[in-house]
């Protein structure tokens, strides 16, 4: 006989039955690719919500549940924020290993909503943390909802999509719990590296300016890197691929997100598509954050101008002549060019680790098509 909590899980694991796959496609790349996946992982994402998931969490006997504040509090703001789309690379990205090791990706979307819903919790708590007013060009979760209850909603985003795998049938208790641990895991890690960038970001000048090359690999491969490594291994674990592979599948995945944040910073003080849906070019000059492309520049940058440079990253100016200025000295000194070429390096790491331990597919072309595209994006 199963408890009233068993009977939910089962349901859950249901959510997305009756849903059809799209037809399959050939002489496809990368980008067909995510033209098919990505309406199934919003769809998945958005159905938790619009189900009854969190109602039957909280209703008891004699109790009085008030659905209208579960929405108003939680399923409002998270709807809002997927909604405002986004390229759902996480979620793409177990998917497309489930392919590469055969397993048809199409039934198994349920567990890419897993790093995809952690990915949009912390966007939340990110914009709600550096003060950032947009968020894909729209206002900021916190700006429409309220801090506090945009923060809670993302609390509950992250924890969401683990309570569908409890009920699933698709996988052994086995790889549940290989789920759960490197889940565990990785949002520790994930945690860490966010405090990590607060410090890099909130810091006192004369603390920033000692910060390395080493230190902000850290700090983003345990932002960023982590969550599209926990991403591949949640593609793996479906899959039933070996230990070896497994942890082949998260160095691919650390060096993929690597790649793809120092392109970003590098966007971000650039005139690009990524620069005017975070409200302006140079936001992280406003936000005091000494990323990459800044770091490369001071090492090689005269007294004159590293003191110049790090007068205006203290006074985290929304002024743009002043943003300006210090752009102007990072270029001085090629730090977006010499940014670049690490972000390069990190994707080629990713490829070849896709080479060598995955077999020849249509999923195998497209990994290598995303650490390539990582680097080349202009949004």
């Amino acid at each position: 006989m199963h408890s009233p909590m068993s009977n939910t899980h089962i349901e859950l694991g249901a959510v997305m039955m009756g849903t059809k796959p799209p037809e399959k496609k050939s002489d496809r790349d990368i980008f067909a690719y995510l033209e098919q996946k990505i309406p199934l992982i919003n769809e998945y994402l958005e159905k938790i919500l619009k189900s009854d998931l969190l109602d039957k969490l909280l209703e008891r006997e004699g109790f009085k549940h008030d659905r209208e504040a579960l929405r108003k509090g939680i399923k409002e703001p998270l709807l809002y924020l997927y909604g405002l789309g986004g390229k759902r690379m996480r979620g793409a990205l177990t998917l497309l290993v489930m392919d590469a090791f055969t397993k048809n990706s199409d039934n198994y979307v349920e567990f890419s909503a897993i790093p995809e819903a952690i990915h949009n919790a912390s966007l939340i708590q990110d914009d709600i943390e550096d003060s950032s007013l947009t968020r894909r060009g729209k206002p900021a979760v916190h700006v429409k909802f309220g801090e506090a209850r945009s923060f809670n909603s993302s609390v509950a985003a992250y924890y969401l999509p683990i309570v569908p795998l409890e009920g699933s049938e698709k996988i052994n208790e086995k790889q549940k719990d290989a789920i759960r641990r490197e889940y565990v895991i990785d949002m520790l890690k994930l945690a860490l590296g966010q405090s990590l960038d607060l410090e890099m970001g909130g810091g006192d000048i004369s603390y920033k300016m000692k910060r390395t090359e080493g230190n902000y690999m850290e700090i983003i491969a345990n932002k960023s890197g982590v969550l599209m490594g926990f991403a591949a291994k949640v593609g793996g674990i479906v899959a039933g691929v070996d230990k070896k592979t497994l942890k082949a599948l998260e160095e691919f995945g650390i060096n993929l997100g690597l790649a793809f944040q120092i392109h970003d910073d590098v966007l971000n003080i650039s005139a690009s598509e990524v620069a005017s849906n975070k409200g302006k070019v140079g936001e992280d000059i406003t936000d005091g954050k000494y990323t990459l492309p800044m770091i490369k520049a001071m090492r090689e940058a005269g007294e004159q101008d590293k003191k110049r440079f790090f007068s205006i990253l203290g006074m985290k100016t929304e002024d743009e002549k002043l943003i300006a200025e210090a752009i102007g000295i990072v270029d001085k000194y090629g730090g977006k060019e010499k940014a670049e070429k690490e972000a390069a390096a990190k994707s080629s790491v990713a490829i070849d680790i896709v080479e060598k331990f995955l077999p020849d597919s249509e999923a195998k072309t497209f990994l290598k098509q995303l650490a390539t595209f990582a680097v080349t994006r202009t949004s």
